[in-house]
C-alpha cells in the first residue's frame, strides 16, 4: 500500500508539472506570435519562419497530451483553433505581423507529427512494460 500511495503521489506532482509546464509553452508562444518580426533576409533560409512554426505546435501537442491525457483529441482541437486564431489577430491586429494560410498549416503539420511522435512513443512503451522482467 505504501508503494502505491508514493506511485500516486508522483503522478499527481507529474501532473502538476505537465499542466505549468504546458500553459507556460501556451503564453510563450502567444507572446513570441506577436512580437516584430524582421522580413526573411534574402541570403537567408525562407522557409525557417515555418520550421519555426512546426517545432513550436509539435511541443505544445507533446506538452498538451502530457498535460490533459484523457482529453487528447480536446487539445488537438483547441491547438488548431489556436493556430488559426493567431494568423487571425495577426492580420487584423498588428502593422509588424502578417497572418498567413501556409504558418496555419505549418502549425497542423506540427501538430500532426507531434501526435506521430507522441504514438509511437506510446505504443514503444506500452511494448516495453508488457517484457517480464
Amino acid at each position: 500500500m505504501h508503494h502505491l500511495y508514493h506511485r500516486l503521489a508522483s503522478n499527481t506532482v507529474s501532473k502538476k508539472w505537465a499542466l505549468i509546464i504546458f500553459w507556460l509553452a501556451f503564453l510563450s508562444t502567444s507572446i513570441v506570435m506577436f512580437v516584430p518580426g524582421s522580413p526573411t533576409k534574402e541570403n537567408g533560409f525562407m522557409h525557417w519562419d515555418k520550421i519555426q512554426h512546426v517545432l513550436a505546435f509539435m511541443l505544445l501537442i507533446k506538452l498538451a497530451w502530457s498535460a490533459y491525457p484523457n482529453k487528447k483529441y480536446m487539445a488537438v482541437i483547441m491547438l488548431v483553433i489556436f493556430g488559426a486564431a493567431i494568423e487571425i489577430l495577426q492580420a487584423t491586429l498588428t502593422t509588424t505581423r502578417t497572418g498567413s494560410t501556409g504558418d496555419w498549416i505549418a502549425d497542423l503539420v506540427g501538430i500532426l507529427i507531434g501526435m506521430a511522435i507522441c504514438v509511437t512513443l506510446f505504443e514503444k512503451n506500452r511494448q516495453l512494460k508488457q517484457i517480464p522482467q
